[in-house]
C-alpha cells in the first residue's frame, strides 16, 4: 500500500480525535444550568478550614499516607502538610479521595472516579456545571508514558477566590492507537491555603538544609 496514503489516514485519524476533544470542550463550556442553592466553600459537607477530627467523622475509613522518601515526610510534617486518603468507597461511582490539610486545616481534596464511558462523564460535566455555573477555562494536553499516550481535557471553574475545581478527563492509548484506559478525576483547592502551605514546605527545606 502507498505510505503516502496511509500518512494521510493516520493524519485524518488524529485530526478527527482533536476535532471531537474540541466539540467536547465547546459544549462543555456551554452547557450548564445553575442551580440556585449555593455550594459549600469545600467539598461536599466539608468547608475549608475543616480538622483532621471531624474529616475522621465524616468519612471514618480515611487513613493519613504519604508516598516519599523520610526527608520528604519529615519536612511535610514540620511544616504542617498532612494527606488523608480514602479509597473503595464507591460512593456515586467514587473510588478514592484524597484529602489535603495544612495546619490541621483541610484546604484540598482530589477525587478518582470509576467512570468507563462518555455518557457517564458527561453526566458528571453538567452535575459540575449544574453546581459551580460555566466553566472558566479548558484546555487540552498530550504526554508519553513509555510505549503509551495520554490526551487528557482539563476543565475548570474559578467558582471564588478560595474555591477552585479542575476535573481531568484523560484517555490512554497504546502504541498501536488503541484505547486501553479512561479515566476521570476532579481536584477541588483553595488556592489561597495552597500557596501559605507550599511556601512553609519550601521554608522548612531551607531550614532542614541549612540555607
Amino acid at each position: 500500500m502507498d505510505k503516502c496514503f496511509i500518512k494521510k489516514i493516520c493524519f485524518l485519524c488524529r485530526f478527527r480525535k482533536a476535532l471531537l476533544g474540541f466539540f467536547f470542550i465547546i459544549i462543555t463550556l456551554n452547557v450548564y444550568a445553575q442551580e440556585n442553592q449555593k455550594p459549600i466553600i469545600g467539598y461536599g459537607k466539608l468547608p475549608w478550614g475543616t480538622s483532621i477530627e471531624t474529616l475522621k467523622e465524616e468519612y471514618p475509613n480515611a487513613f493519613e499516607t504519604i508516598e516519599s522518601d523520610e526527608f520528604d515526610i519529615k519536612v511535610f510534617n514540620d511544616s504542617g502538610f498532612r494527606i488523608f486518603m480514602e479509597e473503595n468507597s464507591m460512593d456515586n461511582g467514587i473510588s478514592i479521595r484524597v484529602f489535603n490539610f495544612f495546619q490541621n486545616k483541610l484546604f484540598g481534596v482530589t477525587v478518582t472516579y470509576d467512570i468507563d464511558n462518555a455518557e457517564e462523564g458527561m453526566a458528571l460535566v453538567k452535575k459540575l456545571n449544574s453546581i459551580y455555573g460555566k466553566p472558566n477555562d479548558a484546555k487540552k494536553d498530550s504526554n508519553a508514558y513509555g510505549m503509551n499516550t495520554e490526551e487528557s481535557i482539563t476543565i475548570i471553574w474559578n467558582y471564588s477566590s478560595n474555591l477552585e475545581i479542575s476535573l481531568v478527563v484523560a484517555n490512554t492509548y497504546d502504541e498501536n492507537n488503541n484505547h486501553i484506559d479512561f479515566n476521570f478525576h476532579c481536584t477541588y483547592m483553595d488556592p489561597i491555603t495552597r500557596n501559605k502551605m507550599l511556601s512553609a514546605i519550601q521554608d522548612q527545606y531551607k531550614k532542614e538544609l541549612g540555607l
